[in-house]
């Protein structure tokens, strides 16, 4: 699941919208090996709209209408602690779109 976000738009420095269905494929196809049950994103259906060139930050959208920014470990499994991987949640793009900016 993606959301309509204006393409091409203004993305925060070092972002890009995630246009490549095998890259968005691949990213959640880590995502999906990184969560561990308990996780704040588990069990939901994501879609992957963004990553960052310089991290390994991507941004997902949630089936409720709020996005995260979530940072992936690259781990071959999901981690002991639900904690992990890192993630942020926003209510809205527009929100998330501020809190990069800064």
């Amino acid at each position: 699941m993606t959301p309509e976000v204006s393409h091409p738009m203004r993305w925060p420095a070092a972002w890009r919208a995630v246009v490549d269905p095998a890259e968005r494929d691949a990213l959640l196809a880590q995502l999906n090996v990184e969560i561990p049950a308990g996780h704040v994103l588990y069990g939901k259906a994501l879609g992957v709209i963004a990553r960052r060139d310089d991290s390994d930050d991507v941004v997902v959208s949630l089936d409720d209408g709020r996005f995260a920014e979530i940072h992936l470990t690259w781990a071959p499994r999901p981690d002991l602690s639900a904690a992990f991987p890192s993630a942020t949640l926003y209510a809205s793009f527009a929100e998330w779109k501020v809190a990069a900016a800064d």
